[in-house]
């Protein structure tokens, strides 16, 4: 390297021996660094400040893997299932000699030492000081950032790496990415469609929001559609300090889990799990995929991010890489703007991706919770704006949809925040295009074609219920919990279950679903998969109008016969040895945890009513929880109005005023179309004109 410096400006030659000294290449170069909303600059940090940086090695035989993914995952090939093992795996992807040896001698030539590995050689994970880091990465400069309790340390600026190194390394991790927030949320319903569906029907359960209980009933599950195999398994993902408590997991199951088999505890946690407060987000994951995958082995991947250098969603892709035995489907609640994130990072977590799909994982991950998003080009078109992981053509992503009446369980649409559009980055595969072509030819109605990539990656693949959910998180059960979050580990216990009649069978697990599960479509099997054509009012989500093109809604659990191409098992006969664990809680114990909510409406306005309609109202639990499900259903009409509102005023033009003040005034003409959607029809009364 110092040959190289010869004939430089003597500023430069100073440091002419080291390897800051070469020009370097920026490995991600499309990388913007944006701090998050509500993370603010703390200032540099000292020069000993302890780091752990991700170094992201170049893979051989990605191309070789993919023919091979293609392979394993096709039910028409005849290397359907025949997954790899971690070693097998290993073989093929491993990094060559060169990369590892140069790789290697450059940490070393600057004091790195402290590095660890995965089992297929491909990430290395390095604690060095800050001063080390910023002079093996030349341009990069670490400072901190924090948001209430949580700290973390990022380069605003650049990195790169001396050219010798380019062909070695995909990229660094710990420099630039914020870990993107996923919450839960609660929120009033979407528009409804008005047809009710052949899935629909006039004996319809009534409900008070969606539990075990009803995802069972919707989707044809009966008290024997349970776990029965001890080498079946199932996981979801924590990220950034959301834990679960098991204490909540037993609650919930004593007070949703009466009619069916389950367990209470989760089997084993990898990496940290911590003693405060539960989250949402992680009380939602584990209680229902624990619930619709019932009695089956359940794990928890918590890796919160607690150093402040790591990036907590990469940390749990190297987990993957380094374990020999894993669960066999894998719920993530978890998601990116695409246009947040670099090319190099994106295309080696597709990698990632196709790795597990060789090994027979099935991942899945939620589509989120923006529609189909916005981004807002300065002075050029606005676009729609794709999420990542979802978009990724190596995993099976999740959207959301609605009951049409929230109280009954009837025929589903589209929840108007469900995730969906095309990806920006990478090419539609061919498992999907005769789906995604049809739905473009024959939809209705489709934005312009300048605001989505329609030969790109188009997600969600299938959709179930994402809404009114009942969670218990810190020993409270909290109603009306929404989102693809809630739908993701509904779907994920479900193909759990279809796993276990297979492995019972002795057949492979179902691994990488796309491909199956488009084929299934293809060939009719709607005893299995439905349409969902009922739009919400958002710009994504599944058969809406949006850019969403998989309108598919799934129901586990098929009946006999539905599926015989030997891509799913259909379940037998009930278990008669199982016997289920029936709670000994009467109803009024539960009742009686509603005694902290206050609604709008007075009990007393309520029991008036009831009695008016000839119904006994003498118990007060009973009168406040009708109370609680009167004003949700208020508030449903009214965000239906709103939204009719705002639609409107779209039309009108008049959202050209972006004041995040802006005001609404509901007429009777918003509210008319609101209420016909429950099967209230108004008229003005002869005052109106």
């Amino acid at each position: 390297m110092a040959r190289g410096c010869r004939g430089v400006p003597v500023a430069l030659a100073l440091c002419a021996a080291a390897w800051s000294c070469a020009a370097g290449l920026a490995l991600e170069r499309d990388q913007p660094f944006r701090v998050p909303p509500g993370w603010t600059h703390a200032g540099r940090v000292s020069p000993g400040h302890d780091l752990q940086l991700t170094f992201a090695l170049r893979q051989r035989g990605t191309a070789r893997l993919a023919q091979l993914v293609r392979a394993v995952s096709d039910p028409r090939s005849p290397r359907y299932g025949q997954h790899l093992s971690l070693e097998q795996l290993r073989d093929l992807v491993q990094p060559s000699s060169a990369t590892l040896m140069t790789v290697l001698k450059w940490l070393q030539g600057h004091g790195v030492e402290n590095c660890g590995s995965v089992a297929t050689l491909d990430f290395l994970e390095c604690r060095m000081p800050a001063s080390t880091a910023e002079r093996l990465l030349p341009g990069a400069e670490f400072h901190r950032y924090v948001k209430g309790q949580r700290s973390l340390v990022r380069s605003p600026r650049p990195y790169a790496v001396p050219e010798e190194l380019a062909e070695h390394v995909d990229f660094v991790g710990g420099l630039h990415r914020f870990p993107a927030d996923r919450k839960a949320v609660s929120r009033a319903w979407a528009k409804r469609d008005p047809e009710s569906g052949r899935h629909g029907g006039g004996g319809a359960a009534f409900h008070l929001g969606v539990m075990p209980s009803v995802i069972r009933k919707r989707y044809n599950m009966t008290g024997g559609d349970i776990g029965l195999l001890p080498n079946n398994s199932q996981a979801c993902a924590q990220f950034l300090e959301q834990y679960f408590h098991q204490a909540d997991l037993a609650e919930f199951m004593r007070l949703f889990g009466s009619s069916f088999a389950h367990r209470s505890q989760v089997d084993r946690v990898v990496g940290h799990q911590g003693t405060g407060k539960a989250g949402l987000e992680a009380s939602l994951d584990v209680e229902y995929i624990m619930s619709s995958g019932a009695n089956i082995s359940t794990w928890v991947f918590s890796t919160a991010g607690r150093h402040e250098s790591q990036e907590p969603f990469l940390a749990w892709l190297l987990l993957l890489s380094n374990m020999s035995s894993l669960p066999w489907v894998h719920s993530v609640s978890y998601g990116d703007d695409e246009d947040s994130l670099s090319l190099a990072y994106m295309e080696r977590v597709n990698v990632e991706f196709m790795k597990a799909a060789a090994r027979g994982l099935t991942v899945l991950f939620a589509s989120g919770d923006d529609g189909a998003g916005c981004r807002r080009v300065s002075g050029g078109n606005h676009t729609f704006r794709p999420s990542f992981p979802a978009s990724s053509p190596y995993v099976t992503t999740v959207g959301g949809t609605s009951f049409k009446n929230p109280f009954l369980v009837t025929a589903e649409v589209t929840d108007y925040i469900s995730g969906g559009g095309f990806s920006n980055v990478f090419p539609m595969p061919s498992y999907q295009a005769a789906a995604v072509g049809r739905f473009l030819r024959s939809a209705a109605k489709l934005p312009p074609g300048s605001y989505y990539n329609s030969s790109g990656r188009a997600y969600p693949d299938l959709s179930a219920l994402s809404d009114n959910y009942w969670v218990v998180t810190n020993r409270i059960p909290l109603p009306w919990v929404s989102g693809t979050s809630a739908s993701t580990p509904v779907v994920g216990g479900m193909v759990a279950l279809v796993n276990d009649r297979r492995l019972q069978r002795g057949l492979p697990p179902l691994g990488f679903l796309n491909p199956a599960l488009y084929q299934l479509q293809e060939q009719g099997r709607g005893a299995a998969l439905y349409d969902v054509s009922g739009a919400g009012t958002g710009t994504g989500g599944p058969g809406g109008s949006g850019v969403a093109p998989v309108s598919a809604a799934v129901a586990a659990a098929p009946p006999e016969g539905a599926m015989s191409n030997g891509v799913y098992v259909p379940p037998g006969a009930a278990n008669g040895d199982v016997k289920p664990v029936v709670s000994t809680t009467p109803l009024v114990d539960f009742l009686m945890q509603l005694e902290d909510y206050t609604p709008t409406i007075p009990d007393a306005v309520t029991g008036y009513y009831l009695n008016r309609a000839g119904f006994e109202a003498s118990d007060p639990r009973i009168i406040r929880l009708i109370s609680l499900a009167a004003q949700k259903f208020i508030s449903d009409i009214a965000n239906d109005a709103l939204q009719h509102c705002k639609m409107k005023g779209t039309a009108s033009g008049s959202s050209r005023n972006k004041s995040k003040d802006k005001k609404y005034t509901l007429t009777m003409e918003d509210l008319t179309p609101a209420l016909a959607e429950y099967g209230i029809n108004v008229k003005k009364p002869h005052y109106f004109t």
